[in-house]
């Protein structure tokens, strides 16, 4: 139930806010989806509970698809970042291999800003490993005097595979942070995080953990590494909560 400290008024402006989160126009949805997240954190709320009296609201956990770009076989690295993506934002992943796709499961707000962060890292990664591989090269071979001996492709997946780990290991640094906020924080995550697992286990009552690699410690590795500490993690929008999203949940 809402918190009684919690106005009527208040209530309304979040609704605006969740309105927005269907506009057509791209960054205006984005950036209404992150502000959504960071009100119903920072008050303890859910989508439920943003419910006008008359209405009814099937469920406030959704289940959804999540596709790769690819005819092939998906990368350990790919599916690294969106399991990292979930899991340290109040949802939970699981990867089908019959039609190379992933779900992703929680709250439609928390998803859609799941489904934003990993998109972007899928798209920027590969761009970063471009330009990292030629400066590698240009330092190895006219600093170092040493001849390139790994093939691009093998050192650009252990680029990947740094990056995710440094992404991952950011994403981790900052939901311990949000978690050690208040007591009430840690209430809310201990509380959040049952109810998720429980809507997850609805979802795939026969789904276990898995592993993926995590690349070799070549000099591919080293430099995805300092890339992954650059790429940016943030909410798609402006405003004081610079370090990053402010839920970060665990899967």
């Amino acid at each position: 139930s809402v918190d009684e400290s919690i106005s009527d008024a208040l209530l309304d402006r979040i609704r605006k806010v969740q309105a927005l989160t269907t506009s057509t126009t791209l960054g205006e949805a984005q950036a209404a989806t992150a502000k959504l997240s960071e009100l119903l954190f920072k008050y303890n709320l859910e989508l439920a509970d943003l419910t006008v009296k008359g209405e009814t609201q099937e469920s406030s956990y959704v289940n959804e698809v999540f596709t790769f770009d690819t005819k092939n076989k998906v990368d350990n690295w790919k599916k690294r970042l969106v399991f990292s993506a979930a899991g340290y934002n109040f949802c939970r992943a699981v990867y089908s291999r019959h039609d190379k796709s992933m779900s992703i499961v929680g709250q439609a707000h928390n998803v859609a800003f799941v489904e934003w962060l990993a998109k972007k890292l899928l798209d920027e990664l590969p761009r970063l490993s471009e330009l990292a591989w030629l400066y590698w090269q240009l330092e190895e071979i006219h600093v170092h005097e040493r001849e390139v001996t790994i093939h691009g492709r093998t050192w650009k997946t252990d680029f990947y595979h740094g990056a995710a780990s440094e992404i991952e290991a950011r994403l981790k640094q900052q939901w311990d942070e949000s978690r050690g906020e208040s007591e009430g924080s840690r209430a809310l995550v201990v509380t959040s995080t049952a109810k998720l697992n429980q809507a997850f286990h609805d979802f795939y009552p026969r789904v276990h953990d898995v592993n993926v690699n995590t690349g070799r410690m070549s000099g591919g590795w080293s430099k995805g590494r300092d890339a992954g500490r650059g790429v940016g993690l943030n909410r798609p929008v402006g405003g004081s909560n610079a370090s990053g999203r402010k839920e970060l949940g665990s899967g």
